[in-house]
């Protein structure tokens, strides 16, 4: 006998999702399959929960989701089974020091983004740099 696969891991932008940030019905009826076959199928995003589980629940399925590039997981009832995270003490030092520096940052929970006010003009500021790097 060989190795039966018990999970299937996917991302979603650029992979699951389509232009319309959509999964389409062609990979939800894949979905189903795995699942009928009796393999669990698993999300992997750099996306925050809430926007994971969001497009999850609008395709009317309900896999595990690791997200905020792997700092949380959550199982199938939307409970937090593993998460890691920058401790409070320091958070505003490191803010202080991109905006100090003009570095494009976003600082994540499982449910919000915290950006700054002017992340546009400071990723086009960052891309420039590139450029001239290389």
């Amino acid at each position: 006998m060989g190795n039966k696969i018990k999970m299937f891991v996917s991302d979603m932008d650029g992979t699951l999702l389509g232009a319309d940030f959509a999964i389409s019905g062609e990979n939800i009826e894949a979905i189903r399959r795995l699942e009928c076959a009796g393999i669990e199928f698993v999300i992997a995003t750099g996306r925050i929960y809430s926007d994971a589980y969001s497009i999850c629940h609008k395709s009317k399925i309900n896999p595990y989701i690791i997200c905020n590039n792997g700092a949380c997981i959550f199982n199938k009832q939307q409970e937090q089974v593993y998460g890691r995270w920058l401790p409070n003490e320091g958070l505003a030092e490191i803010i202080e020091f991109m905006e100090g520096h003009k570095i494009c940052y976003a600082i994540s929970t499982s449910k919000e983004y915290y950006m700054a006010s002017n992340w546009e003009a400071l990723l086009d500021e960052e891309a420039g740099r590139l450029e001239k790097r290389g």
